[in-house]
């Protein structure tokens, strides 16, 4: 059986311009940016964050860069200490705050995965001080209304942020590492939820922190303990901790404020000096944590790897899922996950002072930025430098990828190579490139005029629905694997988009077919119309399309789908898009839709590879 090697003719670098509209929507086009064809290499990325040092917009920072097995660049640019003229390091330490609540949620889903706690168990079923809890209905100058709550706050919404526990505690006073665990949660048992759980999201250092006093519970360890032993110490996070050391201090990244556009040296007001005494200090599951680049980027990778990391397995898929999949109700619209901000295949989470760690699994990267920021920035621009450097890692990712050919099994099914045809949403006849695309059709009819092949006109119909559909007949017999290749080139168009859609279709075929519903339906099962393909999400709007235009001479398209399981995937340059599982995969027809109402059809030629499935 051949093997058949993909490669793209697309310039290296350039698809990551357009692929940030799908992991991020674009780098803020101004100061300090780069563009996507600039990042050809880790230190590329430098360039992309000197701008903001040499502005004085930031001291320093360091950025790290990783797949789930891989770091592929780490960076240290400016100063971590003005004043001394102490350079950043790669290894420079930081106060990486709200990060923290990642790690402790991880810490408590590893007792989850034991059987030993219950995300659906009431918080009182661990910490007693907190049965007969009330929530605050009415309050204003006057008078205050308590309730009781429909139900007691559940673990899932301390990890959630819909507990309706308050961000803090008045005592919890002047800064937030003064109390011991158990005398920080216990102030908040013994105030009034500010919402009925589970109705309202809102962030809490104080949900967090009972998590941590569960683990304490549960595992009969000091959550500090807990945290080093079950997770710091196995990850090899050996520089992740609660009170820096002596020699940790001299790597620490110095925090800045700003007054009148200028940099200015500050202490972490929340937490108390000095860091390092461990009488008066007590660890904070919400926000108490330092650490560098490479051990966050340990964490990190290890939730990319659904749990697993160097051989060793922490957490279970499903609590991993849990992690980086919304969690609040239907009623939130916050997306958040335990312990994670979550949104499509991305799972994230900052830190006050500025710290930033990004896991995108569509790319399968990593991304974490450590900058100390009390406040806000002496320049405006500063908002800029984080969706810049995420910018500049994708692209160095996606370069990367799109660097490494497909390996595609199987023997010659079909393949043709396409004539470039226009459907002009008024109406008009279509400029035609050959003689098998002779006629124009209505949206009302589907008809193909040697019986081999068809081209509908959706011209009239919804705006940006498509303007052209081309549909070959083929029929997919079972337990077999297919594979769809496609080249798009937009040169002999310039300007047009026109890859809204490509794959397998199910359905019938006739006069009466409607092309919408064809296009439309999901989830197909015999007799109806379909799609197994690779179609449009929330985040690629019409107008998105129009990017691969305006950065490539041609794309390459490819669809696997395996008629024995289901399971299609689809790519985009060597970069998978995504994956979906249809049954029953009756496949009918190959389809080929472009994105804009009056733009053309430009694919250059397809090819369809078939083997059997074991």
């Amino acid at each position: 059986m051949p093997i058949f090697t993909l490669n793209t003719s697309v310039r290296r670098g350039c698809f990551s311009a357009s692929l940030l509209f799908v992991v991020i929507q674009c780098a803020p086009i101004g100061f300090g940016t780069y563009g996507a064809s600039s990042i050809k290499s880790p230190e590329d990325i430098t360039g992309v964050l000197q701008p903001f040092v040499d502005h004085h917009t930031i001291p320093g920072a360091v950025t790290l860069v990783a797949t789930k097995d891989e770091i592929l660049s780490i960076n240290a640019v400016g100063y971590a200490d003005l004043a001394e003229r102490r350079p950043m390091r790669a290894d420079s330490l930081f106060w990486i705050a709200s990060q923290s609540k990642s790690m402790t949620a991880a810490a408590l889903m590893m007792l989850v995965d034991e059987g030993k706690v219950n995300t659906e168990d009431p918080v009182e079923k661990y910490l007693p001080e907190f049965k007969g809890q009330m929530y605050v209905a009415e309050k204003d100058q006057d008078h205050v209304l308590l309730k009781k709550p429909g139900h007691p706050i559940r673990i899932r919404e301390i990890l959630s942020h819909s507990s309706g526990l308050p961000f803090s505690s008045p005592i919890e006073r002047p800064t937030l590492d003064a109390l011991t665990l158990c005398e920080a949660v216990r102030s908040y048992a013994m105030s009034p939820l500010d919402s009925d759980p589970g109705t309202k999201y809102n962030y809490s250092n104080a949900g967090i922190n009972t998590a941590g006093r569960i683990i304490e519970v549960v595992s009969g360890m000091p959550y500090e303990k807990f945290m080093e032993e079950r997770l710091f110490k196995p990850l090899g996070m050996k520089d992740t901790t609660f009170w820096p050391n002596e020699e940790q201090l001299t790597r620490l990244s110095r925090c800045y404020g700003a007054k009148d556009g200028e940099l200015v040296a500050s202490n972490i007001g929340q937490l108390s000096y000095p860091l390092n005494d461990l009488e008066n200090r007590h660890p904070m599951p919400a926000g108490g944590l330092f650490s560098t680049a490479t051990d966050v980027a340990r964490f990190c990778q290890m939730i990319l790897n659904k749990g697993e990391f160097e051989g060793r397995r922490y957490l279970t898929e499903a609590s991993m899922k849990a992690m980086t999949t919304k969690e609040t109700s239907s009623a939130i619209k916050m997306d958040y996950g335990f312990g994670l901000m979550t949104g499509g295949d991305k799972a994230s989470h900052g830190g006050a002072a500025g710290t930033h760690m990004l896991i995108n699994q569509r790319l399968g990267l990593v991304t974490v930025y450590m900058v100390q920021q009390a406040g806000k920035w002496p320049h405006p621009e500063g908002d800029t430098i984080l969706p810049n450097f995420i910018s500049a890692a994708n692209s160095l990712m996606v370069d990367r990828l799109s660097s490494k050919p497909l390996q595609l099994q199987g023997k010659t099914e079909m393949e043709d190579t396409f004539a470039y045809a226009a459907a002009d949403i008024n109406g008009h006849t279509p400029t035609t490139g050959a003689d098998k695309w002779s006629a124009f059709y209505s949206p009302e009819s589907v008809i193909s005029t040697d019986g081999t092949r068809a081209l509908i006109s959706t011209a009239g119909g919804k705006p940006g629905s498509g303007g052209a559909i081309a549909l070959y007949p083929f029929t997919a017999k079972k337990d077999m694997c297919y594979t769809l290749v496609v080249t798009f080139d937009f040169t002999r168009i310039p300007g047009v988009s026109s890859m809204g859609a490509f794959g397998f279709a199910v359905g019938s075929h006739g006069e009466k077919a409607n092309p919408w519903m064809l296009i439309e339906a999901q989830n197909a099962k015999d007799g109806d119309s379909g799609i197994v393909g690779f179609c449009d999400d929330p985040e690629r709007q019409a107008g998105n399309w129009a990017s691969y235009a305006a950065f490539y001479p041609t794309i390459t398209g490819v669809i696997t789908l395996n008629t024995k399981t289901g399971r299609v995937e689809y790519y985009i340059n060597n970069i998978l898009q995504g994956t979906a599982t249809i049954f029953p995969p009756k496949i009918n027809y190959l389809f080929f839709k472009n994105q804009n109402t009056g733009d053309a059809l430009c694919v250059r030629n397809f090819k369809v590879l078939s083997c059997p499935v074991r």
